[in-house]
């Protein structure tokens, strides 16, 4: 069975106003690097190939950075467009990741 990642980014990122407001908290720097990269990186490590990414208004933000990952990967980007919570969130991916096991990134 294959196994998938879900990287769930949504909300406001209230907590770390004033840095999110035109910028989506994935993509702050932790050690000059968008804490994105180091959320990717673990789930590539554990052999994950296909990505779902679910964010807010910001998510073109994260799709120009992470693009369409790299080769061989695929990644499908979802909208939140109200957060209404994880379980929310996850149902939002489930077109994506019907049929596999789950990796679940937060």
């Amino acid at each position: 069975m294959r196994l998938k990642g879900i990287l769930v980014a949504g909300g406001r990122g209230s907590r770390l106003y004033p840095f999110t407001r035109f910028t989506h908290k994935s993509l702050l720097p932790l050690h000059r690097r968008p804490v994105i990269d180091f959320a990717l990186g673990t789930m590539r490590r554990a052999g994950i190939t296909e990505f779902t990414i679910i964010g807010n208004h910001f998510i073109g933000q994260i799709s120009q950075h992470v693009g369409t990952g790299l080769e061989g990967e695929s990644m499908n980007y979802v909208i939140e467009e109200v957060p209404c919570g994880v379980g929310h969130a996850l149902n939002l991916a489930r077109p994506h990741s019907e049929d596999c096991r789950l990796m679940i990134y937060f």
